[in-house]
């Protein structure tokens, strides 16, 4: 908690890469934000995948799955419904 209070200090905006998904990372970083001390700084989480149909699904579970970002946060003290969800493309495939 002490280094995000840092960053925030320091830094406008600070990018963690959590890389594989659910890990001890994310479960560290989601109980970090979820401080008294952090609940006014703004959070947000950029999920990426590739746009294959195994790496899509994955990423809904690693965002809504039982254990995905979503749940874990709740279970940590973090307001889940208050966020705001979206999906955004950055590729399209090509239609040939």
């Amino acid at each position: 908690m002490n280094l995000f209070r840092r960053l925030d200090q320091e830094f406008d905006i600070c990018m963690v890469d959590l890389s594989a998904g659910r890990s001890h990372a994310l479960d560290m970083v989601l109980r970090a934000t979820a401080q008294p001390e952090l609940a006014l700084v703004p959070k947000r989480w950029l999920v990426f995948h590739r746009w294959t149909r195994q790496h899509i699904m994955a990423a809904n579970g690693l965002v809504y799955g039982d254990h995905g970002i979503l749940g874990m946060g709740r279970a940590v003290g973090h307001d889940p419904p208050s966020w705001s969800t979206r999906c955004a493309s950055s590729a399209r495939p090509s239609r040939r």
